[in-house]
């Protein structure tokens, strides 16, 4: 491949703020405040008005996307400052500040939506249909369908104004206490004390002792701690759940699904295909304890990498060129906005202190470009991490050359699509250039264990979050030990009796910060349903080879101005039909016996 500008693995991030010191900070918030103060004055208590046309409501969206945009920029460079050193003083601090500006702002506009709501209900179809608000549809019709549950103006503000300085807070509280954690791991022989995101790595280490002394040290260590870990949880799940009961949702799951915009029907006919199918990942379980040499799977060994030979290293160099020539052998343009990232700079990769965990993209609306955030460990996992955080970054390019502000962000079971299908051009990338058949064996189990890892490991997750709901309508108190037990029974649904944890692995649910997001609970089962999404969509490409390619890009385009039904029917995918979902599971499965072929 042709010499490349490659990413120096920390982020530049000028084009959103220069520093924690920009000027520009108290000129954006000052220009909102004057923006805000003319947009209620010209529109507080007359966007319900029921002679309103389209035009005045096309207009109105137009100024509320000059209003939010420069403001989600300074939240956008204070979350990317504060995640990659979560003991950055200044930054914690520019968070804060622009925190209780945005709680501010946020309180003042909060009769849009519900008047729009109101107005939505007065005026005919047609209203929403009209030409003038064609590129609004979608996000209309999202508000004129969550209005019922929309509180009182008053209400409204009061809820936004206690999170600042409480659910939030517990957010906040788990992530910065686990930023700053130490473990104590043997590297080379010392004892090394290690971060979180430093020692992260070892869980899926080539070397058994390193697996186990991570699985005893650090998930250890956070069991040391798990009474703050659970007060914070169970906080922010009770506060759901009272917001939930408020808002007259008919249950803790409704919100999430109008958020990703399905329906309950089709997330339970995925879950009945999953779980039809269970054989499926306790086979996989038990072939990998007979590689290991054990009856059953040995805690240690979950995570572990393929035991025929040694993966080789992968550098940060070598790992941007070979996500590149996937991407770009895809579809040329989508090559040139990888090359784009890495010369910009757009990506933190580089592993540090006080670094916080996981790893994520950050849409940059207004250059249609992203920020991607990781911790590279020179393994074939974060190189399909960093192939993921890719798939993001091109959705979000691809929706923003089309879409307006407020319709651009796909919901996140569509939004995960592109992130694995990006994945799995990798993972055929990787398979296809393999140069001897251990080669070729240790990738295929490393694609089966990462498909298999996504559809049941996060699969339970989503049934550990129901019942962490049910014991609070229950009455049951969630303790730690409590806890425990929900995580427990929600994996055992799955693996059956097919491995011999650990009780330091049951300690998954205090790092894990898809758990800890108020605002987004249910985070986990958006994965479960892309991921089987992708399948159907990498099924597609195989069949019509270059020719699906641009109907893959218009899917992506689309981003939130349909619901993912309409936008998946589009490429003749049916997602309320079981057999769709039961096609993902038999794609899984065919792979599976190709590997099962080398043992």
């Amino acid at each position: 491949m042709e010499n490349i500008v490659t990413s120096s693995g920390t982020w530049d991030l000028s084009a959103l703020l220069t520093n924690t010191e920009d000027p520009r900070i108290d000129e954006i918030i000052e220009a909102t405040e004057k923006l805000i103060s003319d947009f209620v004055a010209k529109y507080y208590g007359k966007i319900k008005l029921e002679n309103n046309s389209p035009s005045f409501v096309f207009e109105l969206l137009r100024q509320m996307e000059d209003i939010l945009q420069p403001l989600g920029e300074l939240m956008q460079f204070a979350i990317l400052e504060t995640s990659v050193n979560q003991q950055n003083k200044e930054a914690i601090a520019l968070l804060a500040h622009v925190q209780k500006n945005s709680s501010k702002f946020r309180r003042e506009l909060a009769f849009v939506d519900l008047e729009l709501g109101e107005l939505l209900t007065k005026v005919s179809q047609t209203f929403i249909e009209s030409s003038e608000l064609t590129s609004y549809r979608h996000y209309l019709e999202k508000i004129s369908r969550s209005h019922k549950h929309k509180l009182s103006e008053t209400e409204e503000k009061l809820i936004i104004e206690k999170d600042q300085f409480g659910v939030m807070e517990w957010q906040k509280l788990q992530g910065n206490w686990l930023s700053t954690r130490k473990f104590t791991l043997k590297i080379s022989g010392k004892d090394q004390e290690v971060s979180w995101s430093m020692g992260y790595g070892n869980f899926s280490s080539t070397e058994r002792e390193s697996r186990l002394q991570a699985i005893k040290n650090m998930l250890g260590g956070l069991g040391k701690d798990k009474e703050l870990y659970a007060f914070a949880l169970r906080s922010i799940c009770n506060n759901h759940v009272s917001e939930s009961e408020k808002r007259k949702y008919s249950s803790p799951l409704e919100h999430s699904l109008h958020q990703n915009d399905i329906t309950e029907g089709m997330l339970m006919k995925m879950f009945s295909a999953i779980e039809k199918n269970v054989d499926l990942i306790q086979e996989f379980i038990l072939l990998n304890a007979k590689i290991n040499g054990t009856e059953k799977l040995r805690g240690e060994d979950f995570e572990a990498p393929p035991i025929s030979g040694q993966s080789s290293s992968i550098d940060w160099d070598k790992a941007q060129k070979i996500v590149l020539q996937c991407y770009t052998e895809f579809d040329e343009d989508i090559g040139s906005f990888v090359k784009d990232m890495y010369s910009r700079n757009r990506i933190d990769s580089l592993s540090r202190e006080s670094k916080r965990a996981g790893a994520f993209c950050s849409y940059f609306f207004r250059e249609q470009s992203a920020f991607i955030f990781q911790s590279f460990n020179n393994n074939i996992d974060s190189v399909g991490t960093l192939a993921h955080e890719m798939g993001h970054a091109i959705h979000g390019h691809l929706a923003s050359t089309v879409q307006n502000y407020l319709s651009f962000h796909s919901t996140m079971v569509l939004a995960e699509t592109a992130s694995e299908f990006g994945r799995m051009l990798f993972i055929e990338k990787y398979l296809e250039q393999s140069q001897n058949e251990n080669d070729k064996k240790n990738l295929l189990f490393q694609s089966v264990q990462d498909l298999m890892r996504v559809i049941y490991e996060v699969g339970s997750r989503f049934r550990f979050e129901e019942s962490l709901y049910k014991s609070i309508k229950d009455d049951e108190f969630l303790s730690p030990d409590k806890i425990d037990s929900l995580y427990w029974e929600a994996r055992n649904k799955y693996y059956g009796d097919t491995i011999d944890w650990h009780p330091e692995q049951a300690y998954h649910w205090c790092w894990k910060p898809h758990y800890y997001m108020p605002k987004f609970r249910f985070y986990n089962y958006p994965y479960v349903f892309a991921e089987l999404i992708v399948l159907g969509l990498y099924n597609k490409y195989r069949e019509e080879g270059e020719s699906f390619v641009p109907k893959y890009k218009e899917f992506l385009k689309a981003g939130g101005s349909e619901s993912p039904e309409a936008i998946a029917k589009k490429i003749g995918l049916d997602l309320n039909s079981e057999e769709f979902w039961l096609s993902g599971i038999r794609e899984i499965r065919r792979l599976f016996e190709e590997l099962k072929k080398y043992y």
